[in-house]
Order: C-alpha cells, then sequence, then structure tokens
C-alpha cells in the first residue's frame, strides 16, 4: 500500500509507492535549519538556498531506503530574487560536504510546486542557482552613533531584497 507523509509550512508531501516485498518502516520529518557548513557547500555550488530546508529520516536506519517522490510548495517571498523555474531540491551529503540535486525534479510555477525524484532520507532544501545579477542592495547604514572622542562606531544596518 502506498505511504502519503504531508508536513511543514508552506506544505512538504512524500509519497512512497508501494512495492512487493518491501519492509516495513517509519518515514519522519523534521524542519530544519542549515549549518555555517551546509550554507557554505551551497554557496561554493553556486545555489542561493531558500528558507525550505527539512529532514527525513527513515526507521530503522539500516532498512533499505524506497525510491520516493517529494514535492514542497513555496511562497513568492521564500523564493524572493530566484528564477521559480529553476528552484530544485537537493539533498546534503555529509560525507563529501556537497548538495545534490535530486532527479527528475519538476517545478511548478503556477502552483509554486518543486516535486523529485528520491532514494535516501536525510537533510533536504529547496534552492536555485545564484542569480547572475545580485538581488540584495548594498548594505546602507541607516544610523550611526560616534562615542567620544571618535574612539568607536556602531553600525545598523538595513539588508534590503527586490523582486
Amino acid at each position: 500500500m502506498p505511504v502519503r507523509l504531508e508536513a511543514g509550512d508552506p506544505k512538504v508531501t512524500v509519497d512512497v509507492p508501494a512495492t512487493a516485498g518491501s519492509a516495513q518502516g517509519t518515514l519522519a520529518y523534521k524542519p530544519a535549519a542549515l549549518s555555517n557548513d551546509q550554507t557554505k557547500a551551497a554557496d561554493e555550488a553556486g545555489l542561493a538556498p531558500t528558507n525550505i530546508a527539512f529532514e527525513l529520516a527513515l526507521q530503522p536506519a539500516s532498512m533499505p531506503a524506497p525510491k520516493f517522490e517529494v514535492t514542497s510548495s513555496y511562497l513568492p517571498q521564500q523564493v524572493m530574487g530566484l528564477p521559480e523555474a529553476q528552484l530544485s531540491l537537493y539533498r546534503y551529503d555529509p560525507a563529501a560536504n556537497v548538495w545534490q540535486a535530486l532527479d527528475g525534479c519538476k517545478t511548478d510555477t503556477a502552483v509554486r510546486k518543486v516535486s523529485c525524484t528520491g532514494s535516501n532520507a536525510g537533510l533536504f532544501m529547496l534552492a536555485g542557482p545564484e542569480p547572475s545579477t545580485p538581488s540584495t542592495l548594498p548594505l546602507l547604514a541607516v544610523g550611526v552613533a560616534i562615542a567620544a572622542m571618535g574612539a568607536a562606531a556602531t553600525y545598523w544596518v538595513l539588508h534590503h531584497r527586490t523582486a
């Protein structure tokens, strides 16, 4: 019998098809945040991560992972400045410290969903290619306070992203 897992906001859906003789197990979803090393690996690969990241875990872990389809929805503000048609889901390989694109990714920009095929549990993120022209304006100092004698200064900065 096929299994469907739906979780998260925006929604992540994982469909595991029924396969004859497959072992019983549990598939778990958990929202995640990327570490500095994972963010650096994405940057080195020319990827611009969104704030959509999650872990899929298969229990027992020794169980062979079945092929599955994973779909992530997204909101316009989560992909601002990224080419929506080029969004994909990526799985992090901790041994090599690299992000690997899942197979067969299809993006439906009309309903804001990306669907791909995977076969391993782990950490996933929704990302697109780094824009060729930066969408972040240069840092803008919005306030400066200078201590007596000019010995120290405090800066407040504002990041602004354009659509």
